[in-house]
């Protein structure tokens, strides 16, 4: 698999946290024909009845009115996703490429599934997004 790198708009949101809350607030976004890629729902440090949720991609009006019934917003950090083959010391490689860059990495996460690993790597500002997928094009 050849490596993939690009911007994308991860949503943002809060539920209760409560047993199938979150089930629900997905729900509504997949009956909007949304296809999540990627989603994270963790307990709010500050507001432990809450968990913050993280999902992406949403595309059109539709999801995006989805969204806004839910709650959810485009996150202020950039985004990018990176996708390629997995091999040992790839992600360690796409962070160092990030940092060489002389960019911070906000947040990280990835996961990889047979053969594909997909990261998810949160940035402050569109230029630092912009120096970060020109840097991890060139990771090997």
């Amino acid at each position: 698999m050849s490596l993939q790198v690009s911007k994308v708009d991860v949503w943002q949101g809060h539920v209760d946290n409560q047993p199938g809350t979150l089930a629900k607030g997905l729900s509504v976004l997949t009956a909007a024909g949304a296809n999540l890629e990627f989603t994270l729902a963790r307990q709010d440090d500050k507001e432990p009845k809450k968990s913050s949720v993280f999902t992406a991609p949403l595309v059109g009006a539709k999801q995006t009115r989805a969204a806004a019934e839910i709650q959810f917003h485009k996150n202020s950090l950039q985004a990018i996703r990176v996708e390629g083959t997995d091999r040992p010391g790839f992600a360690a490689d796409v962070a160092e490429a990030v940092g060489s860059a002389g960019v911070n990495i906000r947040d990280f996460f990835g996961t990889a599934s047979g053969k594909s690993v997909v990261i998810y790597i949160f940035l402050d500002s569109g230029e630092n997004a912009a120096k970060a997928i020109d840097a991890v094009k060139k990771v090997k």
